[in-house]
C-alpha cells in the first residue's frame, strides 16, 4: 500500500507505521513511512511517554479485572 503511494518499493531499513496502531488499517492517511527502525522506535517511545502521562494524570486507567485501559471516570 505504501509502495503504491510513494511510487517505489520500500528500501531496506524503511518501516511503515500505522498511526492508529491498527495494523490492518492500510488507508494512506493512517500510514507513515520511517527511514529507519530507530525512527520508528522513537515514535512508539513517544507514545509510551504520553501513556505514562495520561496514567499519572488519571485521564486513563488500567482495569486489571478487564485487562484493558479505559477513560477514567473522574468528576
Amino acid at each position: 500500500m505504501v509502495e503504491q503511494e510513494i511510487g517505489r518499493p520500500l528500501r531496506r531499513g524503511e518501516h511503515v507505521h500505522h498511526i492508529n496502531a491498527i495494523k490492518t488499517d492500510n488507508r494512506p492517511e493512517n500510514l507513515h513511512l520511517f527511514a529507519t527502525v530507530r525512527e520508528h522506535s522513537q515514535a512508539h517511545g513517544s507514545l509510551n511517554v504520553l501513556l505514562d502521562q495520561l496514567l499519572r494524570e488519571r485521564v486513563i486507567e488500567f482495569v486489571a479485572s478487564e485487562g484493558r485501559y479505559r477513560w477514567s471516570r473522574i468528576t
